[in-house]
């Protein structure tokens, strides 16, 4: 009975660690994934990141369309997961690691991230370091919540697009 205490444990801390660096595992529908490949247009040239990947679904997705992606993800149970789910796709390039702490790839194009609205500010400070320390245009996109005092280039439902230069 202790074993499944302990392993209780160990799944609820480390996923609810993750709600104070930035979110809970919570996905993003499938249609909106299919919205947000259609309506970023990316080419093989792109790369996209996907920062707090979760199960890795969009970095399948992106990677299943020819485009280098790269998914970090703090809750080790969670990177597993996607760690395994993503094995095939040999542009999906998945990491353990906490999004605060990531250097964007130098050739980063299209940024997705889902987090609460209270950690937004945090990340337009990251994305404006990133772009800046990057030296060339970075699209990114919010899933549900708005990044507060950022120009908004546009929104696609649930999906809102900004451009970081």
């Amino acid at each position: 009975m202790s074993l499944i205490w302990a392993v209780a444990a160990v799944l609820v801390g480390s996923i609810g660690f993750v709600v104070f660096r930035g979110a809970p595992y919570l996905p993003t529908h499938g249609k909106d994934i299919r919205t947000l490949l259609k309506d970023l247009k990316m080419s093989k040239s792109d790369v996209f990141v996907d920062l707090g990947a979760g199960d890795g679904a969009l970095v399948r997705a992106a990677s299943s369309k020819g485009v280098i992606s790269y998914g970090y993800e703090l809750s080790p149970i969670v990177f597993a997961i996607a760690w395994v789910r993503c094995l095939r796709f040999s542009k999906g390039h998945m990491r353990l690691a906490d999004l605060w702490m990531v250097r964007l790839p130098s050739d980063t194009t299209v940024v997705y991230t889902f987090l609460h609205t209270r950690f937004m500010g945090k990340f337009d400070r990251k994305m404006r370091s990133e772009a800046k320390r990057l030296g060339h245009p970075i699209t990114v996109v919010s899933y549900a919540f708005e990044i507060p005092g950022k120009r908004l280039v546009r929104r696609s439902g649930a999906l809102y697009f900004y451009r970081y230069t």
